[in-house]
């Protein structure tokens, strides 16, 4: 299940947790490592540097995607912009 879904948004037709994430770019960062975002899917990907987990939040518009890259504190943006107001979903990793 989605986390930090608000109304309106249709989380659980969200599609599958598996899926090839985009290309990454390294971020200045002390708790994200890399983010990647998905144009035609409205995806952003955020991978952390604690446990290495990648999360994907669903419907974010590239404008969005854009200022969290080129804010002075990404993990902040994150926190007090995106994670409540987009649903997403930790990946799984490939065994």
């Amino acid at each position: 299940m989605c986390k930090g879904v608000r109304d309106g948004y249709a989380a659980c037709a969200m599609p599958s947790r598996s899926t090839a994430t985009p290309r990454m770019r390294p971020v200045d960062s002390t708790s994200i490592e890399a983010l990647g975002y998905d144009d035609g899917a409205n995806k952003l990907y955020v991978r952390f540097r604690d446990t290495g987990d990648t999360y994907v939040y669903y419907l974010v518009p590239h404008r969005v995607y854009e200022e969290l890259a080129h804010t002075d504190s990404p993990g902040r943006y994150l926190n007090t912009t995106i994670n409540a107001k987009y649903p997403f979903v930790r990946l799984e990793t490939a065994a």
